[in-house]
């Protein structure tokens, strides 16, 4: 690996890093500012019949941060492989949520803006695991 690749590579785990902070911190104003750029764009994508489809897009920091904040703290995100990056700035890497008993995990990518802050992220939930899945309702169904 060449000097480049590696300051790129390291820019991109720091980038993560920050990420995993900002997250984990249910939206401490401070640390969502050294994660993002102030524009930034997280996208939540959906799982099951949703799977592919973009459920919320959240814009600047307020936003994000009333996301984060709906996080419960039991919750806590970290990363289970290594990232990948290239030189346009684009990042990925797989993550893992604990909650007590619950493991789920997914697959963040990220658009990292020319100070090295995430400029839009997408959050992509694995299927959940059979134990932890919503019973599946006929269309006639509902909740009460």
């Amino acid at each position: 690996m060449n000097e480049k690749d590696s300051k790129t590579k390291l820019i991109a785990l720091h980038a993560m890093h920050r990420w995993l902070q900002a997250i984990n911190g249910r939206g401490h104003a401070a640390t969502t500012a050294l994660a993002l750029s102030e524009d930034a764009t997280v996208e939540r994508y959906g799982f099951g019949q949703d799977r592919g489809t973009v459920m919320e897009t959240f814009v600047g920091y307020a936003a994000i941060n009333a996301w984060f904040a709906l996080t419960r703290e039991i919750c806590q995100f970290q990363l289970m492989q290594a990232i990948s990056s290239d030189e346009s700035g684009f990042i990925s890497g797989r993550y893992q949520l604990t909650a007590g008993e619950f493991i789920g995990g997914g697959l963040w990518q990220a658009r990292l803006a020319a100070d090295g802050r995430i400029a839009w992220l997408s959050h992509q939930p694995d299927e959940l695991a059979e134990k932890w899945a919503m019973p599946e309702l006929e269309p006639d169904e509902h909740v009460h």
